[in-house]
């Protein structure tokens, strides 16, 4: 369900539509142990 939630955040912000509330605490969030990989170059 986590993941589904956060895809789900992840497409409407990218599309520009609008977010819940708890959709923006997911995407503070983050994914945990991502962000080394996130950060880097293509």
């Amino acid at each position: 369900m986590w993941v589904q939630a956060m895809s789900r955040a992840v497409r409407k912000q990218e599309t520009g539509t609008g977010t819940t509330p708890e959709e923006d605490e997911l995407l503070k969030a983050g994914i945990p142990g991502a962000a080394h990989v996130l950060v880097k170059p293509y």
